[in-house]
Parts: C-alpha cells; structure tokens; sequence
C-alpha cells in the first residue's frame, strides 16, 4: 500500500497534476494553519476542531459535493476524527455503570443535541469514556469510527522519511604539538563617532473590520416525518429522531415536489436552511431544499 501511495505521489508531480485524488486509508499532512475540521462536507456545517501546518490526518476518502457553492470547496475529504476531539452521545443508551452502549446502534454528534450532525456510530456493546454529562446528552472521549471533514485543499502528501546516515569515520589520530606562546595582544582601533539614526514614522493604522452577517445554516438531518398534533405548530409536518421518536425539526417546502405529506411515516434525510419560529423556538424550522427517501 505505502509503495502504491509513492508511487501516486511521483505520477503526481511528473505530469504537474495541482490536486491530487486521495485513496482510502491513505496518509495526509495538513499544509496551513488554523484549517476548520468540519461535521459535514459543508462551509456551513459545524466546525469540531482546527489544525496546523504539519499536523497528520487520515483521508477515509475523497468527497465531491454535488452544487458546490461559489465559494465552497469543490472536493472535501472525509477523515478520521482527530485525537482529543470530544463527541456527544445519547445518555440513556448508555449503562451508566458499565460505561458501555445498551442500543443495537448509537449515534455520535457534533453537540449535546439530535440537531448536531452524525460523526460516527457505535455498535452495541462498545466502551465508552465520559468526560462530562449535560442534560440528557454524554459528552466522551474521541472514539474509534468517528469521522470528520476538512477542505482536500489544505492536504499534502506526508514528507519522505528519512535514510539514516552511515555511522562517522573514527578520527585520525594526530600528536599532539608543542604549545607556542600567544602573540602579544592588539588594542582594538577607535571607532568615529556616529549620528544617531532618524526614528522611522509610525505605521499607518489597520482599516476597521466591517462587521459580515452571518453565513446561513445549511443543515442535514435523518428521521422520520410525521404530521404536527398542533394547530398552531409551524408547519403540518414534522421531522422526528430515528434514535428517540422525538422531534427534531419542523419541516415547510417551497415546491411542490419537496411536500413533506409525501413522505408521511417514512424515513428521510432532508437538507435545507434551518431557522427559528418565534412561536416555537424550542424546535427550529428547516426550509427543504432536498428530501429522499432513506433505505
């Protein structure tokens, strides 16, 4: 594998190629500073972590978004999550003494919440290592099978290893000479006196940083749809967790061919521009842009 990836790296810079398409299991140095880890392949998506020039990651693999936005990253690449970044899991799924996940499944989230995207999941059984509780949710260590995203952008190929060096030749064996008495010593010439330089004007002041509204928060979710109870609720259907039943989202479409209705009682992802209704504010509305059916 470590001979296939060489080679990649050389075709690479023989034929001038400015991107290279990363391979599975494949090792990667960050090539900048402060670059966002992201849950998602997505601008908007929440940022888990940052990392620096030289920092190692491993590429899972390559991701091409499907409408990139005009400033968005063309090719993100899915990696392992890494070390030292706290995930969020579903207290209640967890044996609080065995510290071990009680549900066939359990999802890893980017926060203590179902409106945090998926990073990973857990297979019944698994150990876990808390750091903290909030609420209903468990926040714990970095588990294996977590993942995250970072502009492909910012990776290089790790650097050569290097040969080690033969061992020194052993030293010539000289005599040793017969001391001489130092030379008489020299007293230092006088240096002229000299003008002291004139102070360099001061540096004009940065421009003010204008203020930039917030990006919009562009998200995606998985859950069941189902109709609202209420009639006062925010739309006529809603989104609900496919770990605890509950709801997740109001869901409103702007076409026809996005109506919820049509997915009653199915299981779905849908992405879209999530907000809060002000008569609602603990459930936040999602206006679709997409909806499919989850198999």
């Amino acid at each position: 594998m470590k001979r296939c990836q060489g080679l990649a790296w050389a075709l690479a810079g023989l034929l001038g190629v400015g991107r290279l398409a990363w391979a599975a299991e494949q090792a990667a140095v960050i090539q900048t500073d402060r670059v966002n880890v992201r849950a998602q392949p997505s601008i908007y998506s929440e940022v888990l972590t940052q990392l620096n020039t030289g920092d190692p990651v491993t590429v899972l693999e390559e991701i091409t978004p499907e409408q990139p936005g005009p400033e968005e990253p063309t090719q993100w690449a899915k990696i392992v999550m890494p070390t030292n970044t706290p995930v969020w899991v579903f207290a209640a799924f967890v044996d609080p003494a065995a510290k071990t996940v009680k549900a066939r499944r359990l999802n890893l989230r980017a926060g203590p919440g179902e409106n945090f995207s998926v990073v990973g999941r857990l297979e019944k059984g698994a150990a876990v290592k808390e750091i903290r509780v909030q609420d209903e949710w468990m926040e714990i260590e970095t588990p294996p099978g977590a993942f995250a995203f970072v502009a492909a952008e910012f990776l290089a190929p790790p650097p050569p290893a290097e040969a080690t060096p033969p061992p020194p030749p052993p030293p010539p064996i000289v005599e040793p000479k017969k001391e001489e008495p130092p030379p008489p010593p020299v007293a230092p010439p006088q240096a002229e006196p000299t003008e002291p330089a004139a102070a360099a004007p001061p540096p004009p002041p940065p421009p003010p940083i204008k203020d930039e509204p917030p990006p919009k928060r562009i998200v995606r979710r998985e859950g069941i749809v189902r109709r609202t109870v209420s009639i006062q609720a925010a739309s006529n259907y809603g989104l609900h967790s496919l770990d605890t039943g509950k709801l997740i989202n109001y869901l409103q479409a702007s076409t026809p061919e996005l109506a919820p209705k049509q997915f009653h009682g199915r299981k779905v992802v849908v992405t879209g521009e999530e907000g809060v209704d002000e008569r609602w504010r603990s459930t936040p509305v999602i206006e679709l842009q997409t909806i499919r059916e989850l198999h």
